[in-house]
C-alpha cells in the first residue's frame, strides 16, 4: 500500500509540475516559471538616453503579448516555455529649448523640442500647482516626451496662467482653466493661442500643422477645453474626470486615462474620479465622438523599478523594495497595499522606517515616491500608455506633414523693433511684395501690397503688444514678429 501511495504522488508531481512553463525575459524583467494561463507583468530594462522603446518580440506564434508596443506588458503564459525580448531603437537624446515668450499680457517661459520635419506638435499640461518644467524632469513625463518626439511630435510646455499672471479666484491653487470656452477671455486659452502663432512665426510649424493636447490632472481636464476651443485634432486626458459640460458640445477625438486606485484629495473618495472619468467617456461615446478608455490598473513593483531614476543603481533599488516588503506596504505578489499619501507622510516624519527612501536625496525619493504611485495606479501621470497614446494621435495624421521650408527673403530688413508708429520695410533688389498683419491670437488685423523694394507700413493705430508681420514675394516667405511699445 505505501508503494501504491508513493507512486501516486509521484505521478501527481510529474503532472503539475508538466503545468508549469518558463518565461525568459531578455533585456528585462519578469523572468520565472509561471503556470500556462497565467498574466505575468514584464518590464523592459531602463531605457537608455539615446534610444527608446521599439516593442517586444517572442519566439512562439502564438499570440502571448498583451501590448507589445508598451515597455510594461502582460504575458499570457503559453503551454510551453517562452522568450520574450525588450527591444530598443536609437534616438538622438531628448533635448529641450527654453525662452521667454510675450503673449502680449503676460511672459510665458516655455520649454519645446521640436524636430526639423514634424509631424504634429502636442501642447502639454501640468497638473495643480506644477510647472510645465515638470515635463522636462520626471522620468514618467521625459520618458512619453521622448518616444514622441522620436516619432515626430513637436513638444510644448509651459505653465498655466495662474501660475505666471497669478490667481483668478480665491482657492489657493494654480490651475489651467477650462471656463469660459473662449480664446479672447479665457487667459490660459489666449496664451495657447498666441505661443502656439510664436512658433509658427519662427517657421517651427505652420497654420496646418496638427494639434493634439496631453494633460495631467487638472491639465487633463483642460485638454478637452482646449482642443475645442483652438481646434486641436484629439487630446489625452490623465487622471482626471473632464468637464461635463465639455462633452456635451465637443465634437474633438480622445482618450480618458484614469487610475482606478485615485485617491486625489480634490476628488474624494477614491474612485470618484474615475466615475467622473467614466461619465464623459460615456457621453462622448453617446454622441457620437470617439473616445478610448484606457484605466490603469496596479502592477507589482520589481527589484529593478527604482533604478529607472537617475542615480539609484539596481542594488540601491533592491534595498527599497525589500524595506517596503519588510514594512507591510507590499501585498505578497508585490503590488503595493498601502496609499501613496501615505508612504509620503511616512518618509516625511518617520524617516527611520523606510530610511532607504529617507536617506536619499528628496528629488530623488520623490521620485522613487511617484514610481510607487503609479505601480499603485494612484493619481499620476505615467508611460504605460505612451503608444497607445501615440498611435491613436498619429491615426488621426491624413498624411505625413512637415513643416514648410519656406525659402526665406534673405537680407530684408524690418524696423525698428520695437515699433511706434511704422515699420520701415527694405530690400535691395525684390519688389511686388504682398504682406498680412496679424495679432497673438491669429487675428488679421491688416493686409496689403507694395510695388516697390522698400516700404513704410503704419503701425499708429495698433496698441502695444506681440504682433507678426508675413511677407510674401514669389515662392518666397518671411514672418517677423514684432512689438509696439510706446
Amino acid at each position: 500500500m505505501k508503494i501504491l501511495i508513493l507512486c501516486f504522488s509521484l505521478l501527481c508531481t510529474v503532472i503539475l509540475s508538466a503545468q508549469n512553463y518558463r518565461l525568459t525575459v531578455i533585456n528585462g524583467f519578469g523572468s520565472g516559471v509561471y503556470k500556462a494561463g497565467d498574466t505575468v507583468r514584464v518590464w523592459s530594462r531602463a531605457i537608455p538616453k539615446d534610444s527608446v522603446f521599439n516593442g517586444w518580440i517572442q519566439d512562439v506564434k502564438v499570440k502571448c503579448i498583451l501590448t507589445p508596443r508598451e515597455w510594461t506588458t502582460g504575458i499570457i503564459m503559453p503551454a510551453t516555455d517562452i522568450t520574450v525580448t525588450a527591444t530598443f531603437t536609437y534616438a538622438e537624446p531628448l533635448q529641450w529649448n527654453e525662452t521667454d515668450i510675450d503673449v502680449g499680457f503676460v511672459k510665458k517661459h516655455v520649454w519645446y523640442s521640436i524636430p526639423k520635419k514634424t509631424i504634429a506638435l502636442i501642447t502639454l499640461h501640468h497638473f495643480t500647482n506644477g510647472r510645465g518644467k515638470i515635463w522636462t524632469e520626471r522620468t514618467e513625463y521625459t520618458q512619453f516626451a521622448h518616444a514622441a518626439r522620436a516619432m515626430g511630435f513637436g513638444l510644448l510646455a509651459y505653465n498655466c496662467d495662474e501660475v505666471d499672471s497669478g490667481p483668478q479666484d480665491n482657492d489657493k491653487k494654480d490651475q489651467w482653466k477650462s471656463f469660459p470656452v473662449s480664446v479672447t477671455q479665457n487667459p490660459d486659452h489666449k496664451a495657447t493661442r498666441a505661443l502656439l502663432d510664436s512658433l509658427i512665426a519662427r517657421n517651427l510649424v505652420t497654420e496646418q500643422t496638427p494639434l493634439f493636447a496631453v494633460g495631467m490632472s487638472v491639465g487633463g481636464g483642460y485638454t478637452l477645453s482646449v482642443a475645442m476651443t483652438l481646434g486641436y485634432t484629439a487630446w489625452a486626458n490623465y487622471c482626471s474626470g473632464g468637464p461635463i459640460t465639455i462633452a456635451d458640445s465637443t465634437t474633438i477625438p480622445g482618450i480618458q486615462a484614469p487610475a482606478i486606485n485615485d485617491a486625489n484629495a480634490d476628488d474624494a473618495p477614491i474612485g470618484e474620479n474615475n466615475k467622473k472619468a467614466r461619465e464623459v467617456y460615456e457621453k462622448l461615446i453617446g454622441r457620437g465622438v470617439r473616445c478610448e478608455w484606457m484605466q490603469s490598473q496596479p502592477q507589482p513593483l520589481y527589484p529593478q523599478r527604482f533604478a529607472r531614476i537617475s542615480g539609484v543603481t539596481i542594488a540601491k533599488s533592491t534595498a527599497m523594495l525589500n524595506q517596503l516588503r519588510d514594512k507591510g506596504f507590499l501585498y505578497p505578489n508585490d503590488i503595493p497595499k498601502i496609499q501613496s499619501d501615505t508612504l509620503e507622510y511616512v518618509i516625511k516624519n518617520y524617516p527611520a522606517v523606510l530610511s532607504e527612501f529617507s536617506t536619499l536625496p528628496e528629488t530623488q525619493w520623490k521620485e522613487a515616491l511617484y514610481q510607487y504611485r503609479v505601480a499603485f495606479a494612484d493619481h499620476e501621470f505615467h508611460s504605460n500608455f505612451t503608444y497607445a497614446t501615440l498611435d491613436f494621435f498619429k491615426g488621426y495624421i491624413q498624411q505625413t506633414t512637415s513643416v514648410l521650408e519656406y525659402p526665406k527673403i534673405e537680407e530684408l530688413q524690418v524696423l525698428p523693433n520695437p515699433a511706434q508708429e511704422y515699420l520701415h520695410v527694405a530690400h535691395a533688389s525684390l519688389s511686388e511684395y504682398s504682406y498680412t498683419i496679424y495679432n497673438s491670437l491669429g487675428l488679421v488685423l491688416e493686409t496689403g501690397s507694395h510695388t516697390s523694394g522698400v516700404f513704410h507700413i503704419n503701425t499708429s493705430h495698433l496698441p502695444n503688444g506681440l504682433y507678426y508681420l508675413n511677407i510674401v514675394h514669389g515662392t518666397l516667405k518671411t514672418i517677423t514678429p514684432f512689438i509696439i511699445s510706446r
